[in-house]
């Protein structure tokens, strides 16, 4: 039929594109699958499946700090997490200037006293404006200071907070599967 209305369509690309509709893979294609496809759907999947997996890893990395804090291990867990910071930045090609590990209350780095892009130790997320991307408060967890200042060129303010609460997590699900102890190389006891 496919053919029929548009003589372009070849064999094979007729059955490249059914395969693309078929996402069941059982070799029929359903009039839900038909929709989905002709809607867009599996792209809003997609889109969905990457929100869901940026809030499970902030809640697993929460659980982890908190685990750590329990443990004796916070230091421990926030200076693991600070190291991570360059291997994070060079994926995302963005300098990191400054680099400082702080702790306390203050909302501005100790090095270069302000705030603009920085890990927070309590969702494992990198933020590029004052608040944190997903609302924690850094008042019993450390950050991590990644520039004071807005570069112009390659700074992560230029996303929507959306985009970087989505991808913008240093650790990985299964990274953060591990116990806290596991995670810092020590022995379960």
């Amino acid at each position: 039929v496919m053919q029929d209305v548009n003589p372009n369509f070849t064999a094979d690309k007729v059955r490249q594109l059914m395969a693309s509709i078929d996402t069941d893979q059982n070799g029929r294609i359903d009039i839900q699958e038909f929709v989905d496809w002709l809607s867009g759907k599996r792209l809003e999947d997609e889109e969905e499946q990457t929100a869901r997996d940026a809030r499970l890893a902030m809640a697993m990395h929460r659980k982890r700090a908190e685990e750590a804090r329990e443990s004796n291990l916070l230091p421990e867990f926030e200076q693991f997490h600070h190291a991570a910071i360059t291997n994070w930045c060079n994926k995302v090609k963005i300098d990191v200037p400054c680099g400082t590990l702080n702790t306390g209350l203050d909302m501005v780095c100790q090095k270069c006293d302000a705030r603009h892009s920085w890990l927070c130790h309590y969702c494992g997320f990198v933020s590029f404006a004052p608040e944190c991307v997903n609302g924690c408060q850094t008042v019993t967890y450390a950050w991590s200071c990644i520039n004071g200042t807005c570069p112009k060129k390659k700074c992560g303010c230029k996303r929507k907070t959306a985009h970087w609460a989505a991808f913008a997590c240093i650790d990985n699900l299964k990274n953060l599967k591990q116990s806290v102890k596991n995670m810092l190389g020590k022995e379960e006891a």
